[in-house]
């Protein structure tokens, strides 16, 4: 099991959904900009939970029609000055934030609203996690198959291996490391699904850190064997 590449396979397609849940659509912008309370789409936005921007546009429509209002914590007719903040306002149950009427919200409502947030950025994530699975399977898969071939062909050549046991050497290297980074993706993703943070900059260093531990580690191994079957 290669452990760098699964690592750099995970990052990379994490990165990518990142990127994904900080852009905002059009459509999505059109959504947020009908809301009351004058708060800015690009304020809003970030509101919504991780794991249902991860999924993209039709996850965003999704939710933003899906019963949710943009609850005022403290309703602006009882602090104008409150209008516009986006700090003042959190996603709410349609239904809940009607019953409440011109009422502040409670400090357990405040909670329960965020809650719901989680969990509706969960169940959300779960969605996406098989494909960020599949992907980064297919990532690490493809960053283990050339390093470990050139490891068993050198066992081979120097009759180390035999040619089905080199065959089954590398189909074994690449099936662990593409299970090992689907693990690694899918269950970055769950975990962000909730709110943990995957900043672009975060991931793209990870990546890169990844990269580098990667290549070292491959030189390494080849020249691991390589020895080996000189002596």
């Amino acid at each position: 099991m290669n452990i760098p590449a699964a690592v750099t396979a995970a990052s990379k397609t994490v990165a990518s959904i990142g990127a994904k849940a900080r852009a905002m659509t059009p459509a999505v912008r059109k959504n947020l900009a009908g809301r009351s309370g004058n708060v800015p789409p690009n304020d809003l936005f970030p509101k919504i939970p991780q794991g249902v921007r991860m999924g993209g546009e039709p996850a965003n429509l999704e939710y933003l029609r899906g019963g949710v209002d943009v609850s005022h914590k403290v309703p602006i007719r009882n602090a104008p000055n409150q209008a516009g903040r986006a700090d003042n306002v959190v996603f709410e149950s349609s239904r809940v934030n009607q019953a409440r009427g011109a009422h502040d919200m409670s400090r357990m409502e405040v909670t329960s609203a965020h809650v719901r947030n989680a969990l509706d950025g969960l169940h959300a994530g779960l969605r996406v996690a098989p494909k960020a699975a599949l992907r980064s399977g297919l990532i690490a898969g493809a960053l283990e198959l050339p390093v470990s071939a050139a490891v068993n062909l050198i066992r081979y050549r120097r009759g180390g291996v035999s040619r089905k046991e080199a065959a089954c050497n590398i189909a074994k290297d690449v099936v662990t490391t593409s299970l090992a980074g689907a693990a690694a993706g899918a269950g970055i993703v769950v975990v962000a699904s909730v709110g943990l943070p995957i900043a672009g900059p975060a991931m793209v260093v990870c990546s890169g850190v990844g990269c580098l531990v990667y290549g070292a580690s491959s030189v390494g191994r080849i020249h691991s064997a390589t020895r080996e079957s000189a002596i």
